[in-house]
């Protein structure tokens, strides 16, 4: 069984046997679900989803508004009997919340940000990684990693993170929020710390100054139309160079300052904060 730790840091929790021909068809299954783009704010590409688990039983109901008791099955959830019974075999079902597919489309990039901001309280988020590329990237602070199929990871969504996708197919994950006092109560194996292994971590370049410089000055093209264009660079050059989530929206505040249409950007200032700081409910 899977081992996992009671810890606060983003890390690989252990591995699960994955039944290749029961996980086919259930992706196969999962190519013909509507999805919900209901965090589009958050993604510069597309970041579709939908609810396996959730307190309604509808799928296309991937937010996640508070409710009491633990999480049904949507009706796109009792098409999935493969992630049903890999997810009953693994954790605990009465401390789970919200279970969603999460698809990060070809070229795609989340604006780094922190979850949980605009809740009461803390979740427990768990990925299971169920058809990825060595090409999708993920993000924890200022560390970048890549997770597998077959690996259970513990995220801290309360930190800043990303992700990235230069695949030539949907990345998609089940993301798993569980409301529990531990880590180790949402699982039904023992309990072991969590690492980002070296061999999952991806290097990046030392910070050109005048790379970002030139970044800043081609601001000039900026304009309403296009500025979260100018976004997607900025949080893909964080996958390459090494700056932080704090120096994307730096990147973009700078371009946007050369723009001819700056004071019609009022938009970008109030989004670090927003992505970052803090979100009403």
């Amino acid at each position: 069984m899977t081992t996992v730790m009671n810890s606060t840091e983003t890390g690989i929790l252990g591995t699960c046997d994955i039944d290749a021909d029961g996980l086919a068809t259930d992706l196969d299954t999962m190519a013909s679900f509507p999805y919900t783009d209901k965090y589009s704010d958050f993604v510069c590409g597309a970041w579709k989803s939908c609810a396996v688990w959730n307190g309604t039983g509808q799928g296309l109901d991937a937010g996640l508004d508070p409710y009491e008791g633990p999480a049904v099955v949507t009706d796109l959830g009792e098409r999935l009997p493969y992630v049903r019974h890999l997810v009953g075999e693994l954790f605990d079902l009465s401390l789970l919340k919200y279970g969603r597919l999460a698809r990060l489309t070809p070229g795609s990039a989340l604006v780094p940000h922190r979850d949980y901001l605009e809740l009461d309280t803390n979740l427990i988020r768990i990925h299971l990684p169920l058809e990825t590329d060595e090409s999708c990237v993920s993000s924890h602070n200022t560390t970048l990693y890549h997770m597998n199929v077959g690996e259970i990871w513990f995220l801290d969504a309360t930190q800043a993170h990303s992700a990235v996708s230069n695949w030539t197919k949907d990345r998609t994950h089940l993301v798993l929020d569980f409301q529990a006092d531990s880590l180790a109560a949402c699982f039904t194996g023992e309990v072991r710390s969590p690492s980002i292994p070296s061999t999952h971590q991806v290097a990046r370049q030392p910070v050109d100054r005048e790379e970002l410089a030139a970044f800043e000055r081609a601001g000039v093209l900026m304009d309403t139309t296009n500025y979260r264009d100018f976004l997607k660079i900025a949080i893909k050059t964080m996958f390459t160079r090494d700056i932080t989530p704090d120096g994307v929206f730096d990147l973009l505040e700078g371009a946007a300052r050369h723009s001819p249409a700056a004071a019609r950007l009022d938009m970008i200032p109030p989004m670090r904060r927003y992505f970052l700081l803090a979100r009403e409910s």
